[in-house]
């Protein structure tokens, strides 16, 4: 019986380990930042996440987070969903090895 492989297995697990890479604005007027986006990556599969904010400057300054987009390596996202649970139960029980991907 062949055991089954899964990529990545710690971010699928315990979830990505983002680091910043880059801040990029979008839009500024006057001077000021109005929009902007923030790029982290994880240091493990290289998942990109990139969030884009708004800068609200009535009052105080605030920062919101607007929206969140995700790029995945090639073979990370899987077809018709993915069981982290029963992947945790497969690396416990020996049923399954993990693949290094680079």
């Amino acid at each position: 019986m062949s055991k089954k492989v899964y990529a990545y297995p710690d971010c699928r697990d315990m979830r990505h380990g983002w680091v910043h890479a880059d801040d990029t604005v979008l839009s500024e007027t006057q001077g000021q930042v109005k929009l902007f986006t923030r790029t982290l990556v994880c240091f493990r599969c290289e998942t990109k996440r990139i969030d884009t904010y708004r800068v609200a400057t009535r009052g105080q300054h605030r920062v919101v987070k607007i929206g969140v987009k995700y790029d995945y390596p090639k073979d990370y996202q899987v077809k018709g969903g993915f069981d982290v649970e029963a992947m945790r139960w497969a690396l416990f029980t020996g049923k399954t090895k993990m693949r290094v991907v680079s």
